[in-house]
């Protein structure tokens, strides 16, 4: 069970720090991105629109990640 949490956890960092690296790219910050998900900010004009779906396919793995984390806490922590 450790070894399995062991490895999602690692999953959580490697989208964590593949995210990093692709808003670096695009020169914008995770704030930026949150605004411009929300339609709060338009996409600038040196960033891509396949950028952005880079950065979304990396945060949906890493929610997976985590949601798979939280079931596997309810799992093994509720009595």
């Amino acid at each position: 069970m450790f070894d399995r949490i062991d490895e999602i956890i690692r999953e959580i960092e490697s989208a964590r720090e593949e995210i990093e690296i692709l808003l670096s790219m695009a020169k914008i910050s995770f704030i930026d991105y949150v605004m411009l998900k929300r339609g709060e900010e338009s996409i600038p004009n040196h960033v891509g629109k396949w950028q952005i779906q880079q950065i979304d396919m990396e945060v949906s793995r890493m929610k997976e990640n985590i949601e798979l984390l939280e079931k596997i806490k309810k799992e093994v922590l509720t009595w």
